[in-house]
Protein backbone atom coordinates (compact mmCIF):
# COMPACT_ATOMS: atom_id res chain seq x y z
CA UNK A 1 0.00 0.00 0.00
CA UNK A 2 1.41 3.37 -1.00
CA UNK A 3 0.66 5.76 2.37
CA UNK A 4 1.89 8.80 0.86
CA UNK A 5 -1.59 9.12 -1.12
CA UNK A 6 -3.63 8.79 1.45
CA UNK A 7 -3.16 12.07 3.33
CA UNK A 8 -3.87 14.08 -0.31
CA UNK A 9 -6.98 11.45 -0.58
CA UNK A 10 -8.37 13.01 2.72
CA UNK A 11 -7.29 16.55 2.13
CA UNK A 12 -9.16 16.53 -1.18
CA UNK A 13 -12.28 14.77 0.89
CA UNK A 14 -11.87 17.07 3.68
CA UNK A 15 -11.47 20.27 1.51
CA UNK A 16 -14.35 19.45 -0.41
CA UNK A 17 -16.03 19.39 2.10
CA UNK A 18 -15.06 22.32 3.70
CA UNK A 19 -15.76 24.48 0.93
CA UNK A 20 -19.02 22.69 0.83
CA UNK A 21 -20.31 24.54 4.18
CA UNK A 22 -18.71 27.51 3.57
CA UNK A 23 -20.67 27.92 0.57
CA UNK A 24 -23.91 26.98 2.92
CA UNK A 25 -23.18 29.30 5.06
CA UNK A 26 -22.57 32.22 3.03
CA UNK A 27 -25.74 30.94 1.46
CA UNK A 28 -27.78 30.86 4.65
CA UNK A 29 -26.26 34.47 5.94
CA UNK A 30 -27.80 35.97 2.23
CA UNK A 31 -30.74 33.65 2.77
CA UNK A 32 -31.68 34.84 6.21
CA UNK A 33 -30.61 38.47 5.28
CA UNK A 34 -33.23 38.69 2.80
CA UNK A 35 -36.26 37.30 5.11
CA UNK A 36 -35.00 40.08 7.90
CA UNK A 37 -35.40 42.64 4.89
CA UNK A 38 -39.08 41.17 3.90
CA UNK A 39 -40.05 41.74 7.66
CA UNK A 40 -39.52 45.10 7.76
Amino acid sequence: MDWEKYPCFHRLILGEAESKTVHLKEFTKVYKGKISEKQK
